[in-house]
């Protein structure tokens, strides 16, 4: 998905979580999840932290960002490998490989 930034504020991230993410939680801070935090340049990952070697640009008012999901294969049907990449104005930054099973 690709979202147009229309102000920048001090917290803004895109991200991917699974279906039982708490909602009162921002993409990137809590198990299961991965963020782009666009207004520091950090790709965040489990509990906040940044994901160690990933990062990308700051974005500005106007720039076009968004993440998506590259599955890669799945074992027996029940934990799938995949890719999340992060993008700003349609150049793709970094791509963060992780597995999940049934989240």
């Amino acid at each position: 998905f690709a979202v147009s930034i229309i102000e920048t504020n001090d917290n803004i991230r895109i991200g991917l979580v699974s279906k039982t993410y708490p909602l009162q939680h921002a993409p990137g801070s809590s198990s299961f999840s991965v963020a782009y935090d666009i207004t520091l340049g950090a790709i965040k990952g489990v509990f906040g932290s940044d994901v160690r070697g990933l990062s990308a640009p700051m974005c500005e008012a106007g720039d076009l960002v968004g993440c998506g999901i590259t599955p890669l294969k799945c074992d027996s049907g029940k934990s799938t490998k995949y890719y999340v990449f992060f993008y700003c104005e349609w150049e793709c930054y970094r791509e963060a490989s992780t597995s999940t099973t049934d989240h």
